[in-house]
């Protein structure tokens, strides 16, 4: 037995079927809202992410650099350590003569 479909209920058919896609339509304009707002949230996280990573580089170069200046700092120590080690016994000297001088005229 086939159904006959009367004009009422093509137009009831057709309603449905205009309310379903309204709201397929709806349902993808929000969608393609939430999709860019995503979108945008992601290209800033990545812009985020790039800063922190630029700034992380800088850090470690300022950090190498540093290191670099304290070897350079501790080989100088180094070398002067003759130099100075010579001048305190110089040093040294001088005073142990004052002290037996003195000793000497007491």
């Amino acid at each position: 037995m086939t159904e006959r479909w009367t004009d009422e209920r093509l137009d009831r058919f057709a309603a449905t079927v205009e309310r379903f896609i309204i709201g397929a339509d709806e349902r993808m304009e929000e969608l393609t809202a939430v999709t860019q707002a995503i979108g945008r949230d992601v290209a800033q996280l990545v812009t985020t992410q790039q800063q922190s990573s630029q700034a992380l580089n800088e850090a470690m170069i300022r950090l190498a650099d540093t290191q670099e200046g304290v070897v350079r700092l501790l080989g100088s120590l180094d070398e002067d350590r003759p130099t100075i080690l010579r001048k305190l016994n110089t040093i040294e000297g001088k005073v142990d003569n004052l002290l037996q001088r003195q000793g000497g005229e007491a």
